[in-house]
């Protein structure tokens, strides 16, 4: 083998410069079955399945474009969590692994409108994300985005469900992951 074929060979093997296929990896934050523990109701149902289909097809683009996962969880209060330990007392965020010291909120339309933007959308996910936050206006009686760590951030888009038929309110949304090193 000569030394050009030697090298290419040996660029191709390392695994620094080529890790190989991605392997399955374990959430480190929480199970599925930890993230989804309220009370299923008609309207949260109803949210739910309207949310994930728009969903879907979007991610959170940063250093890692991390895609959206569905969470939701019996909140027996009328506000929204004003601090990071509400939500890491919903099991929804590791504190050993995760900062709860940065904590951050934004309304709904400071994080969408960004993300809204058709003239600035270079991955096509702007009529997406348009929809989404129709149906987080139209879902929730009140809702927020929160964001907490550093470097590797937990974002959250959340509002309040209520029953419509003496159910139990509901905590719910989306959580993704927001890299940036």
């Amino acid at each position: 083998m000569e030394k050009e074929d030697s090298d290419y060979m040996a660029m191709l093997n390392n695994s620094t410069i080529n890790p190989g296929p991605k392997q399955e990896q374990t959430p480190s934050l929480a199970t599925t079955s930890q993230l989804n523990t309220a009370t299923p109701n008609e309207t949260l149902t109803s949210a739910f399945q309207a949310i994930m289909n728009v969903s879907n097809d979007l991610v959170l683009v940063s250093e890692s474009d991390e895609p959206f996962e569905w969470i939701s969880a019996d909140w027996a209060q009328d506000k929204l969590p004003v601090t990071a330990q509400e939500i890491i007392q919903l099991g929804w965020v590791d504190p050993s692994v995760d900062s709860p010291s940065t904590f951050k909120t934004k309304t709904l339309n400071q994080f969408f409108d960004p993300l809204v933007d058709e003239k600035n959308d270079p991955y096509n996910q702007a009529k997406g994300f348009q929809k989404m936050y129709k149906l987080f206006k139209d879902a929730f009686s009140d809702a927020q985005v929160y964001f907490i760590g550093e470097g590797s951030i937990n974002v959250f888009v959340l509002g309040i469900i209520n029953a419509t038929s003496g159910g139990k309110r509901a905590l719910a949304g989306l959580r993704s992951l927001l890299v940036q090193t």
